[in-house]
């Protein structure tokens, strides 16, 4: 399997944005394999697009062997969103309210790919 991530700073107002508020991961292990996109908005987005994905790659490897991935995918992967968007509002990232991330991840396990996400960004599987 192969996987790639090309990124840059959006634009605001016919200039570009001071941070490139986009984050990824890319982990594997003998069991799965998990890739993701984070995109941050607002004067905070990359503090938040980094914290969703250090939260959401912790505990999707920990689950990496486990029944809920493979078997109940849906429920898990919701179950995560809301636990991290808790942890979020907890966290010391400031400025919550008028910042975010859009968060798409796919989960290979043996052969099953699955895609979940949150907001207005999408995965594409090319082959």
């Amino acid at each position: 399997m192969r996987c790639a991530v090309v990124s840059r700073r959006g634009q605001e107002q016919h200039s570009w944005k001071r941070n490139n508020q986009d984050t990824y991961l890319m982990e594997a292990d003998s069991l799965m394999a998990v890739a993701g996109a984070f995109d941050g908005h607002g004067s905070n987005g990359h503090n938040v697009s980094g914290f969703v994905r250090d939260w959401l790659r912790e505990r999707l490897m920990e689950l990496g062997g486990s029944h809920a991935l493979e078997h109940d995918w849906e429920s898990t992967i919701t179950t995560l969103f809301v636990k991290c968007d808790q942890e979020l509002k907890r966290s010391p990232v400031a400025q919550l309210d008028i910042s975010g991330s859009t968060a798409v991840v796919a989960a290979v396990h043996r052969s099953t790919l699955q895609f979940a996400w949150v907001g207005d960004s999408r995965g594409l599987v090319v082959g």
